[in-house]
C-alpha cells in the first residue's frame, strides 16, 4: 500500500520513490530499527567527516542529527513501531 499522494507522485517522482523505499523498510524491520539504522549511519558520517577532511563544524552536525534521533528511536521501540 502506497501513501505517496497523487500530487507527490507528479511533481517530484525522486521523492515518491524514495517514499515508497522507506515505507516498504519500515513495513519490513519497523519504524524502531529504521531509526536506530539512521542514527548509526549520521555518527559514522559525522567520525568520517571530521577524521578524512577535518571538517569539525559539518560533522558536529551530523552528529547532533545522531542524538537527536536516538530518543525517537526509543520511543519508536517502546511503542512497539
Amino acid at each position: 500500500m502506497s501513501v505517496v499522494p497523487a500530487s507527490l507522485r507528479a511533481l517530484d517522482s525522486d521523492r515518491a520513490d524514495l517514499i515508497n523505499v522507506l515505507e516498504t523498510m519500515i513495513d519490513r524491520h519497523r519504524l524502531s530499527e529504521v531509526l536506530s539504522a539512521l542514527s548509526y549511519i549520521c555518527d559514522e558520517k559525522a567520525q568520517h567527516i571530521a577524521v578524512n577532511y577535518q571538517d569539525v563544524v559539518r560533522g558536529k552536525l551530523w552528529l547532533k542529527m545522531a542524538v537527536r534521533l536516538d530518543p525517537l528511536t526509543a520511543r519508536a521501540e517502546q511503542e512497539n513501531l
